[in-house]
């Protein structure tokens, strides 16, 4: 607490002086509700770290009692470094998570209260829209929804998708919403009937003030039934007060008439009603309520939850789970949320129910910082509303509006508000007391940059994009840092045409590509290949292997495929019964089987194995050899099987080696991991593709149809890429947010490029549940270009290459001249010309950016017989993927059984019974693609081992609270400097101590001196530094770091020859502490060395005594690795 202290005095105060006087009252009210409404550049990142350390000054509260809430990753982890830079390690216990990472957390921490204690897993896409598909296909004919085109498939499938999606946001069940739907239909009724023929007057009444009166005829009936508990009423009079005031303002009525055209339409009597009482739309809506219920009726059969899930289902469980919500509620006594603009109703739901204490008397802890002119995520549920929602739902709110901005010249902020209040709908608006004009109050940057924006615009994109790129280069080559320049797109499109650009000018840049991994060159030959091997021997697609044989990774020269292309034309002539000649074409595999070329003979072999096993062999393992994998996945958390159960593939394809080979690593680095994070993606969609069912090559034809034939669903890849350590950002406006630079060019700056292009949902929901995105809604663009104008400081380039400037933004329709440089040309038709890496290792060290160090990394590297540091970034870091290794399979789904079994006791305070126990097996074994032969084999072991396993451990009395697969991903654990995280199996907390378990599979043994040969010697040696590690994760948590580590033990699930179950078991005491101590250096001086990419030489460990012949790897020599290690000598 000293050392907390004395942070905290010594830079507290000096950081506290330089708030301004609003920004020190937020700071200060740590009691009861507060709303910070802060824009651009108001500082309120330090604003939240220095109440953050306030409350850790002024109250009783350590930093697991404070819980802070933010939009994004990026917002979390930057707050993280803000506020450990002024408390120091304290920092890191505090509870910095986004709104999915904390609902995530509560469902495994608190796993028996959600899906019955089952486990559960995250649906894919493809699996979402395969169950919507089938429910659709069990309706009747006449239901609406099931509209359906030959070609292009239901009709309403993507808007039923994004229509559930939205109601789960809105915070709405498939019964709330289906009784909204019939009370809507009721008040519509009562709408009609009052305001339908009020519309009628409008007709003929040109002059403003006649139109004016009747409006606010049509005002009044719609407030007396809003306040007679009409919501819809309501809803529609409070957008029409709106109006009102907006078109005394203009002086016409325009927006009126939009108004009613928005909301309203004449039936067939020629009455005005409202748009949403037809039948037709009532039908759609109780239609759509019903495939909704379905649908989680079916995901949860399937063991699935959907995204949006997360936060719904956990604030809906907090709401009527007292002792859940109760034990959260001490737990986070502070709670402060930033970006709350940016909130959805089902997360300010999740707020409202950790903070509904009675002992709060309607005034909580809570603070909220928010700006609605920065609402940019609407897309995703966020509702301008909760702001207003929020002042509503407690008592007493402090109201705070920061109006000073540290981040940008004045003139900027002037042009960014002339922009932002062409909105109507605004807090400024709604609550007179907020005044949102924002002062620039840098006065260091003030005094040395007066502030400039550059309007071009260019008759056409090449132009643009070349005054972009000479524009950047020129101020790069005046001593600019690239750091601060940035590019802000509306879309990635735009980026990559650009990235080309700055290609060819060499301007160093970084951003995160986002590109369909179907238009990969790799993954287009795995498919192809696939479906060659797919075609079977009978029927061999031999019209494929021109194009197969082309492929580069083969190597073969063009002439040799272009000899076998010509014998294979000429044919064979041979003569017939009569002596007539008769042309024979033979097979290209038959032609390359009696080459002359070695080469081409291997390759024919290997392609006739393809094809007489793909009928067999999963698909997963088939794609294995594809890209020529040499060995089972070795990193993987579950595989304890012996050495020897290893194999290797018999034929060795050269497709990895030319793609993920040394060679390309080294000289091509870009194209490596541009193609490495594609065929991540592409597998691990694979993996998860009929909800892990096994898969044989024909699957995989329907699984790319599905992406083929559905143009609202791409699969993506996303890589963040650098050429340099100092280079220009290229990101989206959204990527943007709460980041600032020197400079920053807006590209495109088109008002449909800036709308996003919506399509408009066919299905829609009630007016009073606007909960999906607008297709025409020009407060939508309007924010998100006011969000890219204000991450300048002192200069912003605006562009655009169309006949004028969006008319949101400027009004000048001058043109820049176009002069022909040849630079202008080369940018015409740019090539994929390589980018100039400046510093290699900038690209590989974005993959680190968020690096966590787990065990199996630690061990991975210190094992030189196995991985080592040579191995490491591919096997570790980049993770090439491949198929599971059954033993791996068979490990987790123990696992998965064993953390059921005590989430079940947990939940129902008894014991499963043993087909309980066995169906938790059974489900993830069936999830683990095996083959029937492999299936049998291991669910007979599993079966076998469970039972002993369970006997054993009903044998004994467990004292304690036990919690099982316990995740330390935001438990914020710093071991000294290594960031670190990790599941362990089992944990016992009883009083103040704890104690660790680990389930292994595979060999047991009795005690730690029972190995014997060399490779268990090194596996028990490892075993230790696993309970070592636990260890440090326990007093380095932020839940767990006041208690004692009591003991550790690693225990085996397998019976031994004996049936006997064994266990190898460490307690605390003198001696572990020196292990502890031990493995917490390794891991700093590894996570050192991972963190600057420097990966030793080991190979001198593997020589035997006279240098030159290889030797099996000792446990000797690994010790001898980490003696180098900690000496400082490798």
């Amino acid at each position: 607490m000293k050392t907390q202290n004395n942070l905290l005095n010594s830079t507290f105060e000096t950081r506290y002086k330089n708030l301004n006087a609003k920004q020190k009252e937020a700071v200060d009210t740590i009691d009861g509700p507060v709303l910070v409404v802060a824009g651009p550049g108001s500082g309120k990142t330090e604003l939240l770290s220095l109440r953050a350390a306030n409350i850790l000054k002024e109250t009783q509260a350590t930093p697991g009692n404070i819980l802070l809430l933010t939009f994004t990753e990026s917002g979390a982890k930057n707050m993280r470094e803000r506020i450990v830079s002024l408390i120091g390690e304290a920092g890191y216990r505090i509870a910095i998570y986004t709104f999915h990472a904390f609902a995530s957390d509560v469902m495994n921490k608190y796993a028996e209260f959600f899906f019955d204690g089952a486990t559960f897993k995250p649906a894919t896409e493809v699996e979402k829209i395969n169950i919507i598909e089938k429910i659709l296909e069990a309706l009747p004919r006449e239901n609406l929804l099931t509209s359906k085109h030959s070609e292009m498939g239901y009709t309403y499938l993507y808007d039923i998708i994004a229509c559930i999606s939205a109601l789960k946001k809105g915070n709405l069940s498939g019964e709330e919403f289906k009784e909204k739907i019939k009370r809507n239909e009721s008040e519509y009724k009562e709408i009609n009937e009052k305001v339908g023929e009020l519309f009628l007057e409008i007709v003929g009444k040109r002059k403003f003030d006649l139109l004016k009166q009747v409006y606010f005829q049509i005002y009044n009936e719609l407030n007396i039934l809003g306040q007679n508990d009409n919501n819809s009423a309501k809803f529609l009079a409070n957008i029409l007060s709106l109006e009102l005031k907006q078109a005394e303002e203009l002086g016409k009525g325009s927006n009126l008439t939009k108004w009613k055209d928005d909301y309203f339409v004449k039936d067939e009597d020629g009455k005005f009603i409202v748009k949403d009482s037809r039948d037709e739309k009532i039908k759609k809506w109780m239609a759509l309520e019903d495939v909704y219920e379905k649908y989680n009726q079916k995901m949860y059969e399937a063991g699935l939850y959907d995204f949006d899930d997360m936060i719904f289902k956990v604030g809906r469980e907090l709401d009527k789970n007292e002792a859940l919500r109760n034990e959260l509620e001490e737990r986070f006594q502070y709670i402060m949320i930033d970006e709350f603009q940016d909130t959805s109703d089902s997360q300010f739901n999740l707020v409202l129910n950790l903070t509904k204490s009675p002992i709060n008397e309607g005034r909580p802890n809570v603070l909220a910082v928010g700006d609605d002119d920065q609402a940019i995520f609407k897309f995703q549920g966020a509702e301008l509303d909760n702001i207003t929602k929020f002042i509503k739902s407690y008592r007493e709110v402090e109201l705070i509006t920061l109006d000073k901005n540290y981040r940008s010249t004045q003139n900027i902020l002037d042009e960014a508000r002339k922009l932002i209040t062409k909105i109507g709908d605004r807090l400024e608006t709604r609550f007179p007391e907020i005044n949102k004009e924002i002062k620039a109050e840098n006065e260091k940057l003030i005094k040395e940059h007066k502030g400039e924006i550059i309007e071009k615009n260019f008759d056409n994109i090449h132009s643009e994009f070349n005054f972009v790129a000479t524009e950047i280069d020129s101020l790069i080559k005046k001593g600019i840092d690239p750091k601060e320049i940035s590019v802000i797109s509306r879309t990635h499109a735009n980026l990559k045409n650009l990235a080309n650009i700055f290609n060819e000018y060499k301007i160093p840049y970084s951003y995160e590509k986002e590109e369909n991994v179907f238009d990969k060159e790799i993954i287009r030959e795995i498919v192809t290949l696939v479906e060659f091997a797919e075609s079977g021997l009978e029927n061999i697609r031999e019209d494929l292997l021109p194009e197969i044989l082309s492929y580069k990774f083969w190597n073969l020269d063009r002439v040799e495929i272009w000899k076998i292309g010509e014998v294979v034309r000429a044919g064979e002539i041979t003569l017939g019964e009569l002596g007539e000649r008769i042309y024979i074409k033979p097979s290209w595999l038959k032609v390359m089987l009696e080459s002359k070329n070695e080469k081409v003979k291997e390759i024919a072999k290997f392609l006739i194995g393809l094809v007489s096993e793909a009928k067999s062999l999963p698909l997963l393992h088939l794609i294995d050899k594809i890209i020529g994998t040499r060995e089972w996945e070795i990193n993987s958390d579950y595989d304890d099987s012996d050495e020897k159960d290893k194999k290797e593939i018999d034929f060795i394809s050269p497709f990895r080696e030319y793609y993920f080979g040394k060679e390309n690593f080294d000289h091509n680095k870009p194209e490596y991991l541009d193609f490495l994070f594609a065929l991540r993606t592409f597998i691990g969609s694979l993996r998860e593709y009929k909800g892990g069912e096994i898969l044989f090559a024909k699957d995989l034809k329907d699984f790319v149809a599905i992406y083929e034939n559905n143009e609202n669903l791409t699969l993506s890849t996303i890589s963040p890429f650098a050429t340099s350590d100092k280079a220009v950002v290229l990101q989206t406006a959204h990527k943007s947010k709460g980041l600032e630079y020197e400079y920053i060019f807006i590209l495109n700056s088109d008002e449909d490029e800036w709308n996003g292009r919506r399509k408009t949902n066919k299905i829609g929901l009630p007016i009073n549940l606007p909960l999906l995105p607008s297709s025409d809604d020009i407060a939508d663009r309007v924010r998100l270009y006011y969000v890219a104008m204000t991450r300048a400081k002192h200069t912003l380039y605006i562009t655009n290459n169309k006949e004028k400037f969006s008319m949101l933004l400027v009004e000048k329709e001058e043109k820049a001249k176009n002069e022909m440089t040849e630079n202008l040309i080369k940018t015409l038709y740019p090539t994929e010309k390589k980018p100039l890496l400046e510093d290699e290792k900038a690209l590989l060290k974005r993959v680190l950016e968020d690096y966590k160090m787990p065990v199996t990394h630690l061990i991975n590297f210190l094992n030189i017989g196995k991985v080592g540091p040579e191995k490491f970034l591919e096997q570790n870091l980049l993770r090439f993927p491949q198929a599971m290794s059954p033993s791996s399979i068979y490990g987790s789904a123990m696992h998965e059984a064993l953390q059921n079994y005590y989430l079940y006791k947990k939940k129902y305070d008894k014991n499963p019974d043993f087909d309980r126990v066995i169906n938790f097996f059974r489900n993830a074994l069936n999830r683990g693609a095996l083959d029937k032969i492999q299936y049998e084999k291991y669910f007979n072991s599993g079966v076998k081992n469970l039972e002993i396993f369970i006997e054993n451990l009903e044998s004994k009395k467990e004292l304690g609270q036990i919690e099982v697969e316990v995740n330390f991903a935001n438990e914020g654990v710093y071991i000294k400097n290594v960031p670190a995280t990790g599941k362990i199996d089992k944990l016992v907390l009883n009083g103040d101590l704890a104690s660790v378990t680990d389930f292994k599979t595979g060999k047991s043994f009795k005690d730690w001196n029972e190995a014997k040969s060399n490779y268990d010697k090194i596996k028990v040696h490892f075993f230790e530094y696993q309970l070592a590690f636990y260890a440090l994760l326990l007093r380095n948590s932020r839940s767990y770091e006041k208690f004692n580590f009591e003991k550790g033990i690693i225990e085996f699930i397998e019976a031994d020859t004996k049936n006997k179950i064994n266990s190898l078991e460490m307690e605390g005491g003198e001696k572990f502490e020196e292990l502890v101590n031990r493995v917490e250096t390794l891991a700093n001086i590894i996570y050192e060395k991972i963190m600057n990419l420097d990966f030793p030489d080991t190979s001198f460990y593997k020589l035997k005594d006279d240098g030159i012949d290889e030797k099996e790897v000792s446990l000797k020599d690994i010790l001898q690795f980490e003696e180098d290690l900690l000496s400082g000598k490798i």
